[in-house]
């Protein structure tokens, strides 16, 4: 099937929608390009929503740079200096291999911390609609 032929179009990057201050299920979100529409699709474990906005509909699309890389980043960098603090105090303890594991940690976290790094800047996506109704708040 040539791409010409597909009825939407998928969008680069997928993210995770905010449910409230504690959530059970993530919610995944993806966003496709239809002819007069965009579609969000969010999918939980084992549901699916759809959620049409119009182009007629929509005011603005506000994507904006979020500091989500760098609190991963200072939690897997907190970890890491945790597990090389129980390294230096396994220094002096005659069993090494505490300080292997704790090592090993330090390089997991290190690693996660390159990952982290190398997937590049995060960001928040809000789409802006038009209120049809008349009890519409903003």
């Amino acid at each position: 099937m040539a791409s010409a032929d597909k009825e939407y179009q998928r969008l680069p990057g997928a993210g995770t929608r905010r449910q409230g201050l504690i959530s059970v299920w993530s919610t995944r979100s993806r966003l496709y390009v239809g002819k007069d529409h965009l579609l969000c699709v969010d999918s939980q474990l084992i549901a699916e929503d759809y959620k049409r906005f119009y182009y007629r509909d929509i005011q603005a699309i506000i994507v904006r740079l979020s500091n989500r890389r760098n609190i991963w980043s200072a939690a897997f960098g907190g970890l890491a200096v945790l597990a090389a603090i129980i390294a230096l105090v396994g220094l002096s303890v005659p069993e090494m291999v505490t300080v292997f594991i704790a090592l090993g940690f330090v390089g997991l976290f290190g690693l996660f911390i390159l990952i982290n790094s190398a997937c590049g800047p995060t960001c928040v996506t809000h789409v802006r609609t038009a209120c049809k109704s008349k009890n519409c708040r903003r």
